[in-house]
């Protein structure tokens, strides 16, 4: 008999990933920059923010402590990603992002790539063209999921129908609150907080067991008690961060192969990532990725 390949499931202190649902005026921002603030007060860090509201954040810059970058129009992934990159460098122990709304149904995001794609082609291509839409929504959600590093989101949310059959006739139902992003994004967080207008709160998805029927407003405090049920787990050994590390950049490797739009931009990305050290499956993956995408090009040229 070989050896098992499992081994007792353990929990874990992998950094949180949190979101903040609302319509507007529910305080979502200011919500999620508290909750950054008392982690990072409890874990000793710096906060920053990835702004697509029109600056909107630093209206709270004389009550909170945090830095900001400005993301404009159209908002692709690729911004979304090289800020995360970016916060990830420079060391922040906290990154607000918001919002991802932006990302999928904004100026430039992949809901407008989408209608551009359907644009080009007949009805029978609409089906298809969300294969690529899908692989950058999943390339974003890595990128979130996998960063070592804190992460907290704000989406935007809007009253949800159906359309159901009442006494043999269709009518339109509302179902209540619905994020403005992808379906099921909600369950790729740890915590998700649903925020009302009285600027109350409650857990509708949570994995930590610990917001069950609590209803409330944010605070610092909110942040603090994450990272004490955070510290209550086991450490994370430095082997297992740097796996999840290096599967972050492979997966930025890939997509550039996937995005490089010339010849001369995909030499480019492959002498930058010929500077990193790969294993062998990895190496295999990168050629593979490199010859079809070359393949490619010269086909649309």
């Amino acid at each position: 008999m070989s050896n098992n390949p499992f081994s007792k499931a353990e929990r874990t202190q992998i950094p949180l990933k949190i979101a903040v649902t609302g319509p507007s005026g529910s305080v979502k921002t200011m919500g999620a920059i508290m909750t950054a603030q008392g982690i990072a007060e409890a874990e000793g860090g710096r906060v920053a923010l990835i702004d697509t509201e029109n600056k909107s954040a630093s209206l709270y810059s004389d009550r909170f402590d945090f830095d900001t970058i400005q993301l404009d129009p159209p908002y692709t992934i690729e911004k979304y990603i090289a800020a995360i990159d970016a916060a990830t460098e420079h060391g922040y122990k906290v990154l607000v992002i918001d919002s991802i709304t932006h990302a999928w149904s904004g100026e430039g995001g992949l809901l407008q790539k989408k209608e551009q794609l359907d644009s080009r082609g007949g009805k029978q291509n609409q089906y298809a063209n969300w294969a690529p839409i899908t692989k950058e929504q999943e390339m974003f959600m890595a990128k979130i999921l996998h960063s070592d590093i804190h992460i907290i989101c704000t989406i935007r949310s809007k009253q949800d129908y159906a359309l159901v059959e009442k006494n043999g006739k269709k009518e339109v139902e509302k179902l209540g609150l619905a994020p403005v992003q992808r379906d099921g994004i909600e369950y790729e967080f740890t915590v998700v907080f649903d925020g009302a207008m009285d600027h109350t709160v409650k857990a509708s998805k949570d994995r930590t067991g610990i917001f069950k029927d609590r209803i409330f407003v944010i605070t610092k405090d909110l942040g603090k008690e994450l990272i004490t049920w955070l510290k209550s787990a086991k450490p994370v050994d430095p082997p297992k961060k740097e796996i999840e590390k290096a599967r972050g950049v492979i997966d930025d490797a890939l997509y550039e192969i996937d995005h490089a739009e010339t010849i001369d931009a995909l030499r480019g990305v492959i002498e930058k990532i010929n500077t990193c050290t790969w294993t062998d499956e990895e190496k295999s993956h990168i050629a593979t990725k490199k010859e079809a995408r070359k393949l490619a090009l010269k086909e649309v040229a």
